[in-house]
């Protein structure tokens, strides 16, 4: 597993660290080893994080998450998967079922307003967002009522 773990790191062009010490258990002289060699750069890594992407997709069935400092909360009258779709400053779509309250990171001028449209399904709505103090948007998303159903958002200049 391991093998084939670290050949589709490669096949997607994924940086990671690979040490192949043979076989061996989950012992502390192995532990050890894999510390040294792996500790230091980890470090590094949180002490100088690389930057969020402009664009990504996370799914997760927890009822409230956070990534990249997109805020998601959903209602919703089953616990199912919510998939959020960034595609760069200007939109989002989020799938899922009943209703998802999203707050954007703080990429707004604080107190700009923001023509949003929102297409669920067939309908569409246009509606205004001022960003917070902190240049965030606070949206409500309505999403499919007993199954999932995907929601577009378009975030206009403000």
């Amino acid at each position: 597993m391991n093998l084939a773990f670290r050949r589709r790191l490669l096949e997607l062009d994924i940086d990671h660290v690979w040490h192949d010490r043979g076989p061996g258990r989950h012992t502390w002289p192995h532990w050890q080893a894999d510390l040294r060699d792996s500790l230091p750069l980890m470090l590094a890594t949180f002490a100088c994080p690389p930057a969020a992407p402009s664009a990504f997709s996370y799914t997760s069935a927890a009822q409230a998450y956070e990534v990249y400092g997109w805020r998601v909360t959903l209602r919703r009258p089953v616990t199912d998967f919510s998939t959020l779709d960034v595609i760069g400053p200007g939109g989002f779509a989020v799938t899922g079922v009943g209703a998802a309250g999203i707050v954007t990171p703080p990429a707004f001028r604080p107190g700009s307003c923001h023509r949003v449209r929102i297409q669920a399904g067939e309908s569409a709505r246009d509606e205004e967002a001022a960003a917070d103090d902190q240049g965030e948007l606070r949206l409500r998303v309505p999403l499919g009522g007993d199954g999932a159903a995907r929601s577009a958002v378009t975030i206009g200049g403000g």
